[in-house]
């Protein structure tokens, strides 16, 4: 396994992180907070919902490329004979 190869995983991966919290804020302008009625509650509650989730999955996505970070300096390590030069 390259650690460049991980490591440009872990960057793809920290894009979409990004990309899921855009979205997730995005959900705050369509509260439609001026909407009253039950109609308007049970909307406001699927989309605090789908927030959840959606800073659920950023969660996830975070750890997965901050351990792909991790795996990339682990096998950094690895490959490095500990003298600073590869083996």
């Amino acid at each position: 396994m390259d650690p460049v190869e991980v490591e440009a995983l872990a960057r793809r991966v920290q894009a979409a992180v990004e990309v899921v919290e855009l979205r997730r804020g995005a959900l705050v302008a369509a509260s439609g907070e001026w909407w009253e009625g039950p109609a308007a509650d049970a909307f406001r509650d699927g989309l605090q919902e789908r927030r959840a989730r959606l800073a659920a999955l950023a969660d996830e996505l975070g750890w997965l490329a901050r351990s792909l970070l991790a795996l990339a300096g682990a096998l950094r390590a690895e490959q490095d004979d500990g003298l600073g030069r590869a083996s």
